[in-house]
């Protein structure tokens, strides 16, 4: 009898460690495409759109600008990315920025690049800092900007952690509670071009409310490179058989004979 508890006891726990969610490394990606053929690839495996969700960054991701330095330019393929994800496919999606003025992003950044629809977001609103509670019990405390699917948030911690001095709101992974509040997912892709950034996401996930879920899955954190330069075809080196073949089908010059006069 006491064997069997001790075998039943140890099966519950190995159900825990499988079903533990997975935090995956960073995957290099160098392009949107690379990110939509991840989604495609969870879709062909059955995962439901409504289970797949996606947070991306603003500066470097959206933008080619990696800090707020307008005017600002649109990354290529972004746009058809957020109409893939939200008219093809209909799965959830944030963009969260780090940048301290929320107003000035949306105005310069989201209003300019024409991406105020996609991101449902309000260009005449003008956006308060809030403090929310997220995570695990509400118990993660960040001051908060929201608008539409765009947000910023940042945590609130003892006033002698070395981060609150920073200006910027780095608590990316909460931007999902924020926007979709109700919502579960099995699936969180994260697209960020700063690997610190995807570290705090990193770090951050026990603290939110999917880290326990049962049915959540994977953490998927892409790191978007810029795009590698083609290749330039190698000069071809001279050597000294170049040299050779080049004496040896030289044309000859003759010399003409000087004939004297008479």
């Amino acid at each position: 009898m006491v064997m069997l508890r001790v075998i039943s006891f140890l099966l519950f726990l190995n159900g825990l460690v499988f079903s533990s969610p997975v935090l995956s490394d960073f995957q290099k990606i160098e392009s949107f495409e690379e990110a939509q053929n991840i989604i495609k690839n969870l879709r062909s495996q059955g995962v439901q759109s409504e289970d797949i969700a996606v947070i991306l960054d603003f500066h470097g991701v959206m933008c080619e600008e990696e800090a707020h330095l307008p005017p600002l330019r649109p990354k290529q393929g972004a746009r058809e990315f957020l109409s893939y994800l939200k008219e093809e496919e209909g799965i959830p999606f944030v963009c969260a920025t780090a940048w301290d003025d929320f107003n000035q992003v949306v105005e310069e950044g989201i209003v300019a690049l024409e991406l105020s629809e996609l991101f449902e977001v309000n260009p005449a609103q003008e956006t308060l800092l809030e403090t929310v509670f997220l995570g695990k019990k509400q118990s993660v405390s960040l001051k908060s900007y929201h608008n539409g699917k765009f947000a910023a948030l940042k945590e609130i911690k003892d006033e002698l952690d070395p981060s609150q001095k920073e200006p910027w709101f780095r608590q990316k992974i909460f931007a999902l509670e924020k926007i979709y509040p109700q919502k579960k997912f099995k699936y969180i892709l994260a697209i960020d071009d700063g690997k610190n950034n995807l570290d705090i996401m990193q770090n951050d996930f026990p603290k939110t409310i999917y880290s326990k879920d049962k049915h959540f899955k994977e953490l998927i954190l892409l790191y978007l490179q810029k795009p590698r330069p083609a290749p330039q075809p190698a000069s071809k080196k001279r050597t000294r058989d170049d040299d050779t073949i080049k004496k040896e089908t030289a044309p000859v010059k003759r010399k003409k004979k000087k004939t004297k006069l008479k």
